[in-house]
């Protein structure tokens, strides 16, 4: 009988570890052109990304994509991200390099990547994202794809090493 709830004890506790233990489940990426970086802050920026590859189009509506970039890692109300400052803050630099070098990158999304500006980040809204069954604050990226408006904001950048060695800007928002 001991060995029993032992064996569930142990069970239980290799779930909860697996089921907070931080990991990727990957995201997508896309060919982008670098048109301009706006620095705001250290920590802030606006990113002005043109697609490349027309077969592959990331948002088929969104031929130039703006994207506000201001870290802000999570709090108490809000899901923490797995980007650091310094990640984030690489990131930029990744892309104002691109930028002043006119060179195409990878830039992607893992999670909800990127989301309306318009998306609320009141305490309560945060709160209604966090319980799974109540999605209906939430926006999906495919209504985003369906949008006109092709600006997003992202709560942090980090660059990942892709299959092929490339370096790869991803986006997080909520994660």
């Amino acid at each position: 009988m001991q060995d029993k709830i032992l064996k569930k004890l142990g069970i239980a506790i290799l779930l909860i570890g697996a089921y907070t233990a931080p990991s990727y489940a990957g995201g997508s990426s896309w060919e982008v052109l670098v048109e301009r970086v706006e620095t705001h802050s250290q920590t802030s920026a606006t990113l002005y990304l043109r697609q490349i590859d027309n077969k592959t189009e990331w948002y088929p509506k969104c031929p130039k994509l703006t994207i506000f970039a201001d870290y802000k890692p999570g709090n108490i109300f809000s899901r923490q991200i797995p980007v650091n400052q310094a990640e984030h803050v690489k990131a930029l630099q990744y892309l104002k390099q691109a930028s002043f070098n006119r060179q195409t990158i990878r830039f992607g999304e893992i999670g909800d990547g990127l989301v309306s500006p318009q998306t609320s980040e009141g305490w309560l809204s945060e709160l209604l994202n966090l319980l799974s069954f109540w999605q209906s604050n939430r926006i999906k990226t495919n209504d985003l794809a369906k949008q006109q408006n092709c600006t997003f904001k992202t709560r942090g950048l980090k660059i990942f090493s892709e299959y092929n060695a490339r370096l790869g800007v991803y986006s997080f928002y909520h994660y």
